[in-house]
């Protein structure tokens, strides 16, 4: 299920939206914003806060910004990005609560 606010991709093999994870296929194409009438989903591209990873090998700190972040599940993302390195976006900024602003649909990564 997409929740409003969280990230959104889109899966390669079935061309069909569902939540950002760590799994084989799939692009982030933005957040969440709503749905249609008939229930597709409404994603943006922007600078959107999510949560920052809590394992050790994942966790963001200052020295990654402007740096290629990862998908770990809809709302948060990691330095590494565990075993398929789903690219969410590109860092921006850590908040003071330790949440993480990220620029997410308007990049190309590479």
């Amino acid at each position: 299920k997409i929740y409003p606010g969280s990230m959104v991709a889109i899966n390669g093999s079935t061309n069909k939206a569902e939540p950002a994870t760590d799994a084989a296929g799939l692009i982030v194409i933005g957040r969440a914003e709503g749905f249609t009438a008939d229930g597709r989903v409404i994603a943006k591209s922007g600078v959107f806060k999510f949560d920052n990873a809590s394992a050790t090998a994942e966790k963001l700190t200052h020295a990654d910004i402007n740096k290629t972040v990862y998908a770990i599940d809809d709302h948060t993302v990691g330095k590494a990005g565990g075993t398929n390195k789903i690219k969410a976006g590109i860092l921006r900024e850590i908040d003071a609560d330790s949440q993480v602003i990220v620029e997410i649909g308007n990049q190309v990564i590479a």
